[in-house]
């Protein structure tokens, strides 16, 4: 009879579970969709893995991908240049949709996560009358993205109770609606780089009301009600509404700020801006990756001869 020590055992097991994943299928890609057009319609047969309203035609609209999508359990939808003013989306499956923030405009439109449902867009802005607006009960991931809303009574980004959405590099705004916010959370809402703003003359103008839980890093936001954000660090806010006590926040800011209706909606810094240049490289994310405009980080903003990162969704150029 031939014995097998523990040690011996145990590798035999090793080796089987290598081999056995080594001789696993390969991993099924993701369907790429790319719409072809900005008008709107359903797909004609969700799930046969092709985008199109009419049967041979293959005119893949938003709302067809998202069909598709939602049928298949998955899909990355391509969006071209162009203004989707398409009806609601609701999303169950796993999305991501991917335009360019300088020429892809969502407009008017309820855009809802179910619960189980995960949306990922990047590179699209929206600033029409009322707008689009985000309804969060699955997962929202959010970037490079500016979400702005007119007069309307939803806020950019609404998550609810059970809700998670995470938002890097972007600019959530509520324009001239004192009485609504430009995000509401009542779930789990972490902002990074990012922006939540209200452009209105009202000092009573809300823009973040929290009744979860909000967690920030190197973020703007420019009025808190509700329980107070967790500082990650580098935050600011032109007032003490958001309690900022993390390292390198900075309470009763001077933001320096142009606001810029070309579109994307977004904003220019002066070089004396409390925004500019206050993180320094390898600290909250300074040093990898890109603002708001795909304009790398960092630069010397201030001209002091030392490149940092600046607070918010938008780096200033060098000058």
């Amino acid at each position: 009879m031939v014995t097998v020590s523990r040690r011996c055992a145990a590798a035999l097991v090793a080796l089987v579970v290598s081999a056995t994943l080594v001789g696993c299928d390969p991993a099924v890609p993701v369907p790429v969709l790319a719409v072809t057009g900005t008008g709107s319609g359903a797909d004609a047969v969700p799930g046969d893995g092709v985008c199109e309203v009419t049967p041979g035609a293959g005119d893949c609209t938003l709302n067809a991908a998202v069909d598709e999508g939602n049928a298949l359990g998955r899909a990355t939808i391509i969006l071209s240049a162009g203004t989707y003013d398409t009806p609601n989306l609701h999303v169950t499956g796993d999305l991501a949709i991917v335009g360019d923030v300088n020429t892809v405009q969502l407009a008017n439109q309820e855009v809802r996560v179910a619960p189980g449902g995960r949306l990922s867009i990047s590179g699209v802005h929206s600033a029409y009358i009322t707008g689009v607006h985000f309804v969060v009960e699955g997962t929202l991931i959010v970037d490079h993205a500016s979400l702005v809303v007119i007069e309307s009574v939803w806020p950019a980004i609404d998550v609810r109770p059970g809700g998670r959405a995470v938002v890097n590099d972007s600019l959530m705004a509520q324009v001239f609606m004192f009485s609504t916010p430009a995000v509401r959370n009542a779930g789990t809402l972490v902002l990074r780089h990012s922006v939540v703003y209200a452009f209105d003359t009202d000092p009573n103008a809300l823009v973040l009301v929290n009744e979860g839980t909000t967690t920030s890093a190197a973020s703007v936001i420019t009025g808190c009600s509700g329980t107070p954000p967790e500082s990650l660090g580098y935050n600011a806010s032109p007032g003490g509404t958001c309690a900022w006590t993390g390292p390198g926040d900075v309470v009763d800011a001077d933001l320096g700020t142009t606001i810029e209706l070309s579109s994307p909606f977004h904003y220019t810094l002066t070089a004396t801006s409390d925004l500019v240049d206050a993180i320094p490289v390898g600290v909250a994310g300074c040093g990898t990756g890109t603002d708001l405009l795909g304009r790398e980080r960092p630069v010397d903003g201030d001209g002091d001869g030392v490149a940092a990162c600046d607070i918010g969704a938008i780096e200033r150029p060098a000058g």
